[in-house]
């Protein structure tokens, strides 16, 4: 029994770490459609009496053309948390080794025990 949660812990892992590596594999070859230009934007017709020049309107503040994403450092992402599910799923293997050998010693100690107590009442 506990080797059948072993073994679909196994599988769930395997499983995420597919769907984690194969949109990084399949990154290349997909082609990729040109980022669309940003459309300009017309600044506010401004009173020269009202205008001071210390302040931006806000167009000038939400002008798109300035707000650029970057998603380069996202690979580095994905493999620091593959490597830490790697390293979780290691924990859980070694943890589940111990346990099994523990057990095992458990029975061990067990059917010693009941060996020498028969052999006690034998002897008595």
């Amino acid at each position: 029994m506990r080797s059948l949660t072993l073994a679909r812990i196994v599988r769930v892992f395997a499983v995420l770490a597919l769907a984690l590596l194969l949109p990084l594999g399949a990154s290349a070859d997909v082609p990729v459609a040109p980022k669309p230009q940003p459309v300009p934007v017309a600044a506010p017709a401004v009173d020269a009496a009202e205008d001071t020049g210390t302040q931006k309107s806000a167009f000038e503040a939400a002008d798109p053309s300035k707000l650029k994403e970057n998603l380069e450092p996202i690979p580095f992402l994905v493999a620091a948390y593959l490597v830490i599910w790697a390293a979780l799923f290691g924990y859980i293997v070694i943890v589940h080794r111990r346990a099994v050998k523990l057990e095992r010693e458990v029975l061990a100690l067990r059917a010693d025990i009941e060996r020498v107590s028969a052999l006690a009442k034998k002897a008595t």
